[in-house]
C-alpha cells in the first residue's frame, strides 16, 4: 500500500517538470561567421592635432581675421597677397582730405579736381544736377599705378545700405561715367582704388548738359 501511495505522489511531480521543460524557451543559436570588427579598419589615419583646421581660410596674420576666403584687416592694414600688412604713409595726401566718409564729401564748384588717393582711402564729391540733365565724370591717372573706379548715387540714397545708380568697369588710364539725373539734387560720386595699397594722382573733370 505504501508503494502504491508513493506512485501517486511522484507522477504529478513528474508531470509538472515535463511541462516546465516544454514552455522553456530554446537558447538562440550562436551567429555565423560572426568574427570580430576592426574599428580601426574605415577610421582612416589619425589627425594633426597642430593641422590647422579645413577651410580655415588665408593666414591674415596677427593684425586680420580671415572671412570668407579674404581677410578683414585691423585699422591701419591692408590685404595684400592674403594678409594683413601695414599701409604704407602716402606720399601725398591732398587739402580736400578727408573726405572718406560720403558725408563729408567735397561740392564741385565747376573746376577739374586735382587729387591724390592714399592707400586704402576712398574720395567723395557731390554735384548738383536738375531732372534730365546729363552728367558726365572723367577720371584720369596712370594705370600702372593706380586703377581707379568710379560709382554714383542719386540723391538722398545712402551708399552704406543702397546700391550704387551708376559704375565703371574700365581697365585704361581713364575712368568715364556718364548719367542722366532722375531727379533734382545733389548726386554723390565715390572714387576708390580697386586694388588694396594703391596710391596715386588723378585728375577729375565733371561736365553737365541740360536736356
Amino acid at each position: 500500500m505504501h508503494d502504491f501511495q508513493l506512485r501517486r505522489l511522484t507522477l504529478p511531480i513528474a508531470l509538472l517538470l515535463l511541462a516546465a521543460c516544454e514552455e522553456a524557451p530554446p537558447d538562440p543559436p550562436a551567429p555565423i561567421d560572426a568574427g570580430t570588427v576592426d574599428a580601426s579598419r574605415d577610421a582612416g589615419p589619425e589627425p594633426d592635432a597642430g593641422a590647422p583646421p579645413i577651410d580655415a581660410g588665408p593666414d591674415c596674420g596677427p593684425h586680420g581675421d580671415p572671412h570668407l576666403g579674404h581677410c578683414h584687416c585691423h585699422a591701419g592694414y591692408v590685404e595684400e597677397a592674403g594678409r594683413c600688412v601695414p599701409i604704407d604713409d602716402c606720399a601725398g595726401d591732398d587739402p580736400l582730405e578727408p573726405d572718406d566718409r560720403f558725408r563729408d564729401a567735397v561740392a564741385w564748384e565747376g573746376e577739374p579736381l586735382e587729387r591724390w588717393l592714399c592707400p586704402g582711402d576712398v574720395d567723395h564729391v557731390t554735384v548738383t544736377l536738375s531732372a534730365g540733365e546729363t552728367l558726365t565724370a572723367t577720371a584720369t591717372f596712370v594705370h600702372a599705378e593706380l586703377d581707379l573706379a568710379l560709382a554714383l548715387w542719386d540723391p538722398g540714397a545712402d551708399p552704406r545700405f543702397d546700391g550704387a545708380a551708376a559704375r565703371t568697369t574700365g581697365s585704361g588710364d581713364e575712368e568715364r561715367l556718364v548719367y542722366r539725373a532722375g531727379a533734382d539734387g545733389p548726386h554723390l560720386i565715390r572714387i576708390h582704388a580697386s586694388g588694396a595699397g594703391q596710391q596715386g594722382a588723378y585728375r577729375l573733370e565733371l561736365t553737365t548738359d541740360a536736356p
